[in-house]
């Protein structure tokens, strides 16, 4: 018969060997989350105005969900895009170049004749995540040309779910057409349905929902992989297309378009609170890193946005054009509730992804970007004491931002602005961040931010494909059809050949 005691003790001795087992587990888990590489999410609004997060001092519009980021993370306050148009904007993101050193100047256009799109000799995130082990997935707008050449499922992205050029109806019973060819006038193409890995599909419920649907989805599918979602929303691009029952909550806006901008604006908060929520079911955001941006500032006059007191917007050399909503949070490594003063560039997000996950890039010093990570966790950061270059090969405007000091001469924040060959505008981006006050005057400083300017200058091509211009606003009429086939058959062979000896 088995003593009692010994019958306790047997119990007690198991119990406790369980819970080292439990113990060195949950340890050994921990380790391996900490030491694991880093899901990346990238979350892209378009023509968002500065001013319309609450993270920036918003108190018409509330986004508590893209608050979330910066609120568990870092806000910057001097975060810039490359250029203030769309499709440049994005092509810097995703390849950490200045768009221009690969002729990616212009929007291009929604036709697939005439589309132009980052070159096949550029590495973009996904292929360099997706060889690294990566599951992608590009979600969204896309807008970085068209047609099996550059579409995402051919750029290193698993998944698409969205659509391939610069805008899109937000209402389902809007989207009627199925392929391009059935395009026949301006912004037709805003009526093509949506693809999912290169088919058309119907949608039953407003874009930005479904969107975050497929985004959700995406992160639910691949919880157990790294992976790297680039979720690119049109909102609050226009046409201006509101849910009609988010519209109905917003009852301090009186303005009806403000209000249908405002509304757009919380159904991309919804969504990206959709995505965290995701996340932290699963108990994988602490090791996910995510990016909040805007690809520009907002169209004032257009959508109806807000940049607050940055000058211009969208298009726009000045601040309210470049500068933009800026928040990363990655709970892991980064601190919380920070706000980071110094200019960083869209141009970061790549080395710092790639850094982050471990990855060995052989093209690494062929980036413009840098690693921001040091400057997010340590007080040193010399990486930033740099200058920053914009420039609209097609209207002409160059802009140089200089760092808060260099070595040869004190910069206190300033930005030098070459409107034409005969107007030069010089600001103090500290003393005066609405640039009201233009110093026309050519001194050191002028001297020196010009030099480098050009010395930048030199390294770059031109555009290398035709815009959105003149040919995807005419109407598509069978003979406009077979003349633009005509002109970009040789238009491609001469692109391909310039592609091939490097001169592209």
């Amino acid at each position: 018969m088995l003593n009692y005691k010994k019958l306790v003790f047997y119990i007690f001795l198991t119990n406790i060997f369980f819970l080292y087992l439990i113990i060195t587990f949950q340890s050994a888990k921990a380790e391996i989350n900490k030491n694991s590489k880093p899901n990346i999410v990238i979350i892209v609004a378009d023509d968002l105005g500065y001013n319309d997060v609450s993270f920036n001092g918003s108190l018409e519009i509330k986004t508590p969900n893209i608050d979330r980021i910066a609120k568990n993370g870092i806000t910057f306050t001097k975060g810039y895009v490359t250029h203030s148009i769309c499709a440049p904007s994005r092509a810097s993101i995703l390849t950490g170049k200045y768009h221009q050193k690969f002729g990616f100047e212009r929007n291009p256009s929604a036709v697939e004749e005439v589309s132009g799109g980052i070159p096949r000799s550029e590495f973009n995130l996904a292929e360099v995540m997706k060889k690294s082990g990566y599951k992608t997935a590009a979600i969204g707008k896309w807008h970085l040309g068209v047609g099996s050449n550059y579409s995402p499922n051919h750029r290193g992205f698993d998944y698409f779910f969205g659509f391939e050029r610069g805008g899109s109806n937000y209402l389902p019973e809007l989207l009627t057409l199925n392929s391009y060819s059935e395009v026949t006038e301006r912004f037709g193409w805003y009526k093509l349905k949506l693809i999912e890995n290169k088919k058309p599909i119907e949608i039953k419920s407003y874009l930005t929902d479904e969107l975050s649907k497929a985004a959700v989805k995406f992160v639910n599918n691949h919880k157990d992989d790294p992976f790297f979602l680039y979720l690119a929303y049109n909102a609050p691009h226009a046409p201006m297309q509101a849910d009609p029952d988010v519209y109905e909550t917003i009852n301090n806006i009186k303005d009806p378009s403000r209000r249908t901008y405002a509304a757009m604006v919380k159904s991309l908060d919804n969504g990206v609170g959709k995505v965290l929520d995701a996340l932290e079911t699963l108990k994988i955001d602490e090791n996910t890193m995510v990016i909040f941006l805007s690809d520009n500032g907002g169209p004032e006059r257009t959508n109806f946005s807000d940049n607050g007191i940055l000058r211009g917007g969208k298009a726009s050399p000045y601040e309210g054009g470049i500068r933009v909503p800026i928040a990363i949070k990655w709970p892991l490594k980064y601190p919380s509730g920070v706000t980071f003063e110094k200019n960083i560039s869209s141009l970061d997000f790549f080395a710092t992804i790639i850094e982050a996950a471990k990855i060995d890039y052989s093209k690494k010093k062929d980036l413009d970007g840098v690693d921001l990570t040091p400057c997010l966790t340590k007080s040193e950061c010399s990486a930033l004491d740099r200058f920053l270059y914009f420039r609209d090969y097609d209207k002409g405007w160059k802009v140089v931002l200089a760092p808060h000091s260099v070595k040869i001469v004190t910069y206190p924040n300033s930005k030098l602005i070459k409107m034409s060959k005969h107007i030069t505008e010089t600001y103090n981006l500290n003393n005066d961040p609405s640039e009201t006050n233009p110093n026309h005057k050519k001194n050191e400083k002028h001297n020196k931010m010009t030099e480098n300017y050009l010395k930048w200058e030199k390294g770059l091509k031109g555009p290398n494909y035709p815009g959105l211009g003149s040919e995807g606003f005419k109407q598509l009429t069978t003979w406009f059809r077979i003349k633009r086939k005509i002109k970009y058959i040789f238009f491609n062979i001469e692109r391909e050949l310039k592609y091939k000896i490097g001169i592209y």
